[in-house]
C-alpha cells in the first residue's frame, strides 16, 4: 500500500518537505490494521480517515531523534485509528484519500496510480525490498564500505599509531 501511495503522491510530496515514512506509512499501516481485524468496507474507510487526519512528518527533522520516531508514530496512529473505529468512534469515511492526496501533493497527485496494475506485480516484489547494511542514510553506504575495506586491509593492531 505504501508503494502505491508513493506512486500516487509522486515526488512533489517529498519536495514539499514531507517525510513519506510518516505520512504514507501511517495510511499503509492503517490499511494493514484494517485488514488484520477484518474491518468492513465502511470501517476501513473510517480507519483510513482517522489515520489520514493524523499523518504528519517533516523532512526538516532528518538528522534528529524525531526522524526514526516518525515510523513509530505511523504505527501507533494506525493502531489507535483501528481501536477507535472498532469501539464505535465515527469519522468521515467519504473522499478521505482524495482529500489526503490533494492536501499533501499541491495538485500533483495521480490517484489512478493507486489501483492501476494492482497486484501485477505487487510492489513488494517489483521493485522489491532493499535492506540497508548500515543504520544510516543510503548515501553514506559507499563511504562505510570503503572504511570497512580499509580497516580490513590496512588496520592491524601493530600498525595503528596515536598522534
Amino acid at each position: 500500500m505504501s508503494g502505491r501511495l508513493g506512486l500516487a503522491v509522486g515526488s512533489q510530496h517529498y519536495t514539499l518537505g514531507f517525510h513519506n515514512t510518516a505520512t504514507l506509512g501511517t495510511i499503509a499501516a492503517a490499511a494493514a490494521c484494517a485488514r488484520l481485524v477484518h474491518a468492513t468496507e465502511r470501517q476501513t474507510a473510517v480507519i483510513l480517515g482517522i489515520a489520514a487526519t493524523q499523518s504528519a512528518g517533516l523532512r526538516a527533522q532528518f538528522g534528529s531523534d524525531v526522524k526514526p520516531l516518525h515510523a513509530g508514530l505511523a504505527a501507533q496512529t494506525a493502531v489507535i485509528a483501528t481501536q477507535l473505529t472498532l469501539a464505535g468512534f465515527h469519522g468521515q469515511p467519504d473522499n478521505v484519500l482524495d482529500s489526503f492526496l490533494s492536501t499533501y501533493c499541491a495538485g500533483q497527485q495521480q490517484p489512478e496510480k493507486l489501483i492501476s496494475g494492482w497486484g501485477a506485480p505487487w510492489r513488494i516484489i517489483s521493485p522489491g525490498l532493499e535492506f540497508k547494511p548500515y543504520p544510516t542514510c543510503g548515501g553514506t553506504h559507499s563511504a562505510a564500505d570503503a572504511a570497512r575495506a580499509l580497516r580490513q586491509e590496512w588496520l592491524q593492531t601493530g600498525n595503528a599509531r596515536m598522534y
